[in-house]
């Protein structure tokens, strides 16, 4: 008698609670966005939603990727990983010395975030 093989089913039933706490995330982060940039927005462009839109164009873009990544192969990923962090290492030293090429600073430029010299005054300061 021969063995009558199962179906198997190409993909597995979706991880609901992983997805819900994504969602939950992505519009907790969207209305905060909103929440802090409405004012600002309104100021500069005329419209409250003009920076919002941005981030939710950019969340749009997200899900694409994230749908057209479902259907790649997991087991590639395990062969892929040395190039990918080189390429991006690379990516983020060519950005880093574009950047100071096109301000015309050094890498030790005088512009340190931790000197007292370049925090901003508020009123409550004795300085």
């Amino acid at each position: 008698m021969a063995k009558q093989k199962k179906a198997r089913r190409p993909y597995a039933d979706p991880d609901t609670t992983l997805i819900v706490a994504v969602v939950g995330l992505v519009v907790v982060g969207l209305m905060m966005n909103y929440s802090a940039t409405f004012d600002w927005s309104y100021q500069l462009y005329g419209n409250s939603l003009q920076i919002a839109l941005r981030q939710f164009g950019w969340v749009g873009v997200g899900i694409v990727a994230m749908v057209g990544f479902t259907f790649f192969p997991y087991d590639r990923w395990q062969q892929l990983a040395v190039p990918v962090l080189g390429a991006t290492l690379l990516s983020l030293m060519l950005s880093c010395l574009w950047e100071m090429r096109s301000s015309g600073r050094s890498a030790l430029s005088s512009a340190d975030p931790f000197t007292r010299a370049s925090w901003p005054s508020s009123p409550w300061s004795s300085t």
